[in-house]
C-alpha cells in the first residue's frame, strides 16, 4: 500500500516548458545570424552557451515527469530524473538527515553513508515523508557536512585525497635525499631561464619570442618529467617531497610573448580554434604520462591543468605563428580613418581605424607609427600565413 508519493511542483514543469521554448528561440536566431555572418566563435559560444540552457529547461520537464520517491508500508522506491527505479528496504537506511539551508530544506537518506535518496521541502508530499518516518521511528538528524557537501566541497576532498595520495607514491618509489638533489636543480634551472628571458628582453622581437616559447616548452617538459613530485601546491606535512612549479619563470615568459605580439591582428575565429587544437594537443603528453607512471589522478586535477594549457595557448598563438612564417607576405593599402590611444596600468595600446575587407575594423600598431602617421594617411596592410595555415596581419608605414 503507497503511504506518501513525494514529486516535483508543477512550477518546475511550467518553468521548464516556459523557458525552453524561450532559449530555443533564442538559439535558433542567434546560430542563424552567427551562420549568415560566417562568425565560427559565435556559433560555438551561441551553440555551448545556450544549448546549456536549453537542455536545463529539459532536464527540469524530465525531472517533474520522471523524479519521485514513493512509500510503501515496507520498502521504497526512488526514480532519478535520468536514472532507473531502485527498490530499497527500510532497514538499508543507515541515517536520514535534513539540510537546512537559507531557509530551504532537503531531506537526505542514506544507504550504507551513501547518499541514496534527496529530496526538497519544495516538492509536492514532503511533510507526508517526515511525518511517514516518525511514524516508523526511523530517526532524523541534522545534516552532516562531513558527510556530504556542495560540489566545491566535494571538489576540495578530491583534491586532499588525490595529494595524500601523491605523496604515498613519492614517498613509496623515491628517496628524500633525491627529491632535494631535485629541487636544488629546478631551483638553479630555473634562475638561468629567467636570466636568458632577461636578455633576450634587449634582443630583437623574434629572438625575445623563440626563448619564451621554448622555455615554455622546456618548464612542461619539466613538470611532466617529474611528474607527481612537481606540483603547484605543496602539502605543508609534505614539502620535503615535493618539487615547487616554477611559476615565475612562466608568468615572465607569457609577459614577454603577450607583449611582443601586442601588434600581431589576427582573426577572433582562427585564434580561437588554434588554442582549443594546440590545447588538445599538449594535454596528450600529460595523460599518457599519468597512465605510463600509473598514477591516479582524478577528472578535477585533468581539468585544471587542461585550462592552465588553454591560458598558455591562447597567450602563444598568435607569436608561435609569427615566428613560424616563412611564406613572402602580400601587402594592401588602406587609408586611416581615425586613430585613439588606450592606456592601463602596465601599457599602452595604440590603434587606427580603417575599412579592411569591406568592413570597418580597428587594428592594432606600435607607438612610432602611431605617432608619426596622421588621419586620412595611407598605410599598408601586411598579410601573413603561417605554416600552420594561421593567418594574421601587420601595420607598416
Amino acid at each position: 500500500m503507497k503511504r506518501a508519493i513525494v514529486k516535483e511542483s508543477k512550477f518546475v514543469l511550467i518553468l521548464g516548458i516556459i523557458s525552453g521554448i524561450f532559449f530555443f528561440i533564442i538559439s535558433i536566431i542567434s546560430l542563424v545570424s552567427s551562420i549568415l555572418d560566417n562568425d565560427i566563435m559565435t556559433f560555438i559560444f551561441c551553440l555551448i552557451a545556450l544549448g546549456s540552457f536549453l537542455f536545463l529547461s529539459i532536464y527540469l520537464v524530465i525531472s517533474y515527469l520522471r523524479r519521485k520517491l514513493i512509500l510503501y508500508d515496507n520498502y521504497f522506491t526512488y526514480t532519478k530524473t535520468l536514472g532507473k527505479t531502485k527498490k530499497y528496504e527500510y532497514s538499508e537506511i543507515s541515517s536520514v538527515q535534513i539540510l537546512n539551508k537559507m531557509g530551504d530544506k532537503k531531506l537526505i537518506i542514506y544507504k550504507n553513508d551513501k547518499k541514496i535518496v534527496s529530496i526538497e521541502n519544495n516538492m509536492a508530499g514532503y511533510k507526508d515523508v517526515i511525518k511517514f518516518f516518525k511514524e516508523k521511528k526511523i530517526k532524523i538528524s541534522k545534516f552532516d557536512s562531513k558527510k556530504d557537501g556542495n560540489i566545491f566541497q566535494k571538489i576540495k576532498n578530491s583534491y586532499e585525497d588525490n595529494n595524500k595520495f601523491e605523496i604515498e607514491y613519492i614517498k613509496k618509489n623515491f628517496k628524500i635525499n633525491q627529491i632535494k638533489k631535485e629541487q636544488h636543480f629546478v631551483k638553479v634551472f630555473n634562475i638561468v631561464i629567467i636570466i636568458c628571458l632577461i636578455i633576450s628582453f634587449f634582443l630583437t622581437s623574434k629572438i625575445n619570442i623563440i626563448i619564451s616559447i621554448l622555455s615554455l616548452i622546456i618548464y612542461y617538459i619539466l613538470y611532466l618529467y617529474y611528474y607527481p613530485k612537481m606540483v603547484s601546491e605543496i602539502p605543508k606535512k609534505a614539502e620535503s617531497y615535493t618539487i615547487p612549479f616554477p611559476f615565475i619563470g612562466v608568468l615572465i615568459c607569457i609577459f614577454m610573448v603577450m607583449w611582443q605580439s601586442e601588434t600581431i591582428n589576427d582573426n577572433s575565429n582562427i585564434l580561437f580554434i588554434h588554442t582549443l587544437i594546440y590545447s588538445i594537443i599538449i594535454l596528450i603528453p600529460f595523460l599518457i604520462t599519468t597512465i605510463l607512471k600509473k598514477i591516479k589522478t582524478i577528472i578535477w586535477k585533468k581539468i585544471t591543468v587542461f585550462l592552465f594549457i588553454v591560458v598558455i595557448s591562447f597567450c602563444t598563438v598568435s607569436p608561435l605563428n609569427y615566428i613560424l612564417t616563412f611564406s613572402e607576405p602580400t601587402y594592401e593599402q588602406v587609408t586611416v580613418l581615425e586613430k585613439y590611444m588606450s592606456s592601463s596600468s602596465y601599457d599602452d595600446s595604440y590603434y587606427f581605424t580603417v575599412i579592411l575587407n569591406g568592413k570597418t575594423q580597428d587594428v592594432s600598431v606600435n607607438e612610432e607609427i602611431y605617432e608619426n602617421t596622421k588621419i586620412n594617411d595611407k598605410i599598408n596592410i601586411c598579410n601573413k600565413e603561417s605554416i600552420f595555415g594561421y593567418k594574421y596581419f601587420t601595420v607598416q608605414k
